[in-house]
């Protein structure tokens, strides 16, 4: 075998690995990406379902007063459906990195106040 034909197979898998590497550095990317826009889309309906959680104990806290007919354990299926979302998020971050302990503090902050049917201010 002639030095051009080793020099040619030489190169030949040394693309064949760098397009490898390249590739599996581009699947590992691709499946971050999904799990960032996954994460983003639960964070955004634990917040949706939050807001009309509070929405709702304000409306119960708040129904004498405005005389509406609303029984207790109208929130139910929203207390249900916050937890499930707010738990999907908790099991998919890593507890023993700072910035994911941040976000399931103030997740978990969220959905305090958003259970809350305090009283409205006067």
């Amino acid at each position: 075998m002639d030095s051009g034909g080793i020099l040619t197979s030489i190169i030949g898998a040394s693309v064949a690995t760098i397009s490898l590497a390249v590739g599996k550095d581009s699947k590992v990317s691709e499946f971050r990406q999904e799990w960032i826009d996954a994460l983003r889309e639960d964070v955004a309906k634990l917040c949706s379902v939050s807001m009309a959680l509070f929405n709702g104990n304000l409306a119960y806290s708040m129904r004498d007063r405005l005389e509406l007919d609303i029984p207790y354990g109208a929130t139910n299926d929203l207390v249900e459906e916050a937890n499930n979302v707010k738990f999907q998020i908790r099991l998919r971050l890593d507890s023993t990195k700072e910035h994911s302990r941040e976000l399931r503090e103030a997740l978990d902050f969220l959905t305090h106040l958003a259970s809350s049917a305090a009283e409205p201010m006067t």
